[in-house]
């Protein structure tokens, strides 16, 4: 009997050590979180708390540096944030945003995704995804990773915004296509929103741009659709810099002031 004791005791002990040895050297990988990497974001919890897929033509995207800052568009401004990260845990400060104004729905669209970053609680990434929960454990915001584009001009863009001539940077009218095909041989053809264009250019060093004096077809159009091709058409001789930031193309005058901004087609 003493020796059935003493065997299931040795037993129960070497259980007992097995489990504690087993739970003694169990590690957990360590969360990095993606910094350096910009993210769009194509899903947000919207004010009926439905997930719903972001619109509009310039998309909305953030970039979380490795300093703790964030930045991004949030579709028609531009904005900054702070952020913090601990484990799987993370806080985003109330964001600063430019006071340029878009369509009303695009308008909308930002407001909410806006007022989303700071209830930011946790996230998870997976793949190219990355996903941010509220302190509720639901998901407001779904980000993937931006796809690259090639830091060349030659392609075809879409106008987004324009210099309106009184100071102020405006989206086109909503519904018209105002485009730019800058070709590799030096060629720009595209459509004013009414009619069709052409003109040359060439680029010098890394940021350098000239545009010829664009020729384009007469056909009239209503008056406010002729008014921005007209502003457009006259911009494009004045382009002096470009700049292409993630998928974004951006002509400066000769005086660094913003005159147009393109999108990829």
């Amino acid at each position: 009997m003493k020796k059935i004791f003493a065997v299931f005791a040795g037993i129960l002990l070497l259980t007992v050590c097995f489990a504690g040895c087993t739970n003694t050297y169990v590690t957990q990988t360590p969360t990095t979180f993606p910094t350096g990497v910009e993210w769009r974001l194509t899903s947000y919890l919207n004010r009926a708390n439905v997930l719903t897929s972001v619109t509009g033509v310039k998309p909305v995207t953030a970039l979380f540096d490795t300093s703790g800052k964030l930045s991004g568009s949030g579709g028609c401004n531009q904005y900054s944030a702070t952020y913090t990260v601990a484990g799987t845990g993370i806080t985003i400060s109330p964001p600063i945003t430019t006071l340029m104004a878009c369509e009303n729905d695009i308008m909308q669209q930002e407001s909410q995704y806006l007022s989303l970053l700071p209830k930011a609680s946790t996230y998870e990434t997976s793949g190219d995804q990355l996903t941010i929960f509220d302190s509720t454990g639901t998901k407001i915001l779904i980000y993937h990773k931006q796809v690259s584009r090639p830091a060349t001009i030659v392609g075809l863009w879409n106008l987004f915004s324009y210099n309106n001539g009184m100071g102020g940077i405006q989206t086109v009218i909503t519904g018209s296509k105002t485009t730019a095909n800058f070709s590799a041989d030096g060629k720009l053809s595209g459509s004013g929103g009414c009619n069709q264009y052409s003109a040359t250019y060439t680029t010098s060093g890394a940021k350098g741009i000239t545009i010829s004096q664009p020729v384009s077809t007469m056909m009239a159009c209503e008056s406010n659709l002729m008014q921005q091709e007209s502003q457009y058409l006259s911009l494009l001789p004045s382009a002096n810099t470009y700049e292409i930031s993630g998928d974004q193309l951006t002509l400066f005058n000769a005086t660094g002031t913003k005159i147009l901004v393109y999108t990829p087609a």
